[in-house]
């Protein structure tokens, strides 16, 4: 189970970006996070063809099963969406592990008791100066 975030865990933060730009202020072989959205697909492609760890936030069902023909390293959703896109995951075996966005500590036995692959805590993004 990936845990990113805990603060009793040593873990690699994830970077949010809005750019192409930001990629470059953060760490390198750091892994970044944005929304996908319509207007972010350009940076889908440049993370595929530049090869840069990246993470999506997806806000629906639709967006998931989008986002995943981009392979990212990490499908972050919250708890509404998070069994379905597990689900989905698995029955079209997508390499994209699927992570519960979420601030409760106590969403961690959920996460295990529900086979989700990890959880992102809040604490786990850096937003810098984004």
């Amino acid at each position: 189970m990936i845990i990113i975030g805990d603060p009793i865990i040593a873990y690699r933060p994830l970077y949010f970006i809005r750019s192409e730009e930001d990629i470059v202020k953060t760490p390198p072989n750091s892994t970044v996070i944005f929304e996908f959205k319509e207007s972010m697909i350009s940076l889908c492609r440049h993370c595929q063809k530049e090869r840069v760890a990246f993470a999506l936030i997806v806000d629906s069902f639709k967006e998931l099963i989008l986002a995943s023909s981009f392979d990212p390293l990490y499908l972050v959703c919250d708890k509404s969406l998070v069994q379905k896109g597990q689900k989905f995951a698995d029955d079209y075996v997508i390499d994209s592990k699927i992570l519960c966005y979420t601030s409760k500590e106590s969403d961690l036995e959920w996460v295990a008791e529900h086979a989700i692959d990890g959880i992102l805590y809040e604490g786990g993004i850096d937003y810098g100066s984004c």
